[in-house]
């Protein structure tokens, strides 16, 4: 996971502007829990978040890949869009009496159906991030997983439940998953580059420590197929890194009049360009590619692979 930059476009219209669609379903949906004939009744007209317009600003944004794996899906599907705030019930998934279940314990009935329009709160995401389901772990055991309705809190006390009780900053004190748009992920997540491991990075509060932890368990981030895809990447990665440090070799044995011809220079950057290449946000995996890499720049050239970063 990584930090990803929704400034980079504007909000789509048709979610923003006073008296547009999302504007109206809001108002429509606020009016209807708070009306006690309706309240206890689902809302079923939530279509805003589904506009066109919205869904190819989300492509842009997450680069066609999920927010939370990194895995990049367009070629074979669309993708979800996640309420990063669930839109409807929110809930805890607890350990089933039988092994590898879940149970759904309800935290808050109708969740943040304020916030289903909301362009901040809309996050492109795959199915396995984004819906609950059996996977198995590099343990080899098995267990239902993935966020769908789930959105932790330190303390429930901090919940929000209605759009005019309190400030999300309170809330946003107590969240237990990490944003991948309002932190940095890099800053709570590190890889075992061997297994293709998520896991938590060293050093961290107490706090972030179990934010981190949260989230590999929400997002299904230990999910065996998404590890097994992060070896690949990573014994592609050390291949590029093998070149790079053949052609370097080469050019270490060569006079220094012979190091500075530009040709020679050229070669090697040509080399630290596909490193580089590999650490850009528009590639899968990246923040598993600017560990391994960014350690081989700092050793080799000391140089920080976040300068290359654009």
């Amino acid at each position: 996971m990584i930090y990803v930059n929704r400034n980079k476009v504007d909000p789509p219209r048709v979610l923003v502007i006073e008296g547009g669609l999302g504007y109206q379903e809001t108002q429509k949906v606020i009016a209807h829990f708070s009306n006690p004939v309706t309240a206890k009744l689902p809302f079923k007209d939530f279509l805003a978040y589904k506009n066109e317009e919205v869904k190819n600003l989300l492509f842009i944004i997450f680069n066609q890949k999920c927010a939370y794996c990194e895995t990049r899906f367009a070629a074979a599907y669309t993708g979800d869009i996640d309420h990063f705030r669930p839109k409807g019930k929110v809930v805890e998934k607890l350990p089933g009496k039988k092994k590898g279940t879940n149970i759904n314990k309800v935290l808050s009935k109708n969740g943040y159906y304020w916030m289903a329009a909301k362009w901040d709160n809309l996050v492109l995401s795959c199915k396995d991030c984004n819906s609950a389901r059996r996977h198995k772990l590099p343990d080899n055991s098995e267990i239902v997983i993935g966020k769908q309705e789930q959105f932790p809190l330190i303390d429930e006390t901090y919940r929000i439940k209605q759009p005019d009780v309190g400030e999300l900053e309170s809330e946003e004190s107590a969240r237990l998953i990490v944003n991948p748009c309002t932190e940095d992920p890099e800053k709570f997540f590190e890889y075992d580059e061997g297994m293709g491991v998520i896991k938590e990075r060293q050093g961290l509060t107490d706090k972030a420590l179990l934010k981190a932890r949260k989230s590999i368990d929400v997002y299904a981030l230990h999910r065996s197929e998404l590890c097994d895809e992060r070896k690949r990447m990573t014994n592609a990665i050390l291949e590029r890194i093998e070149s790079c440090d053949s052609i370097l070799q080469l050019y270490n044995r060569l006079s220094s009049i012979d190091q500075d011809r530009p040709e020679n220079k050229q070669m090697i950057q040509n080399e630290r360009n596909k490193l580089v290449q590999l650490v850009q946000s528009d590639q899968m995996y990246a923040g598993l590619a600017r560990q391994i890499i960014g350690k081989y720049f700092k050793l080799k050239f000391n140089l920080d692979i976040r300068d290359f970063i654009k």
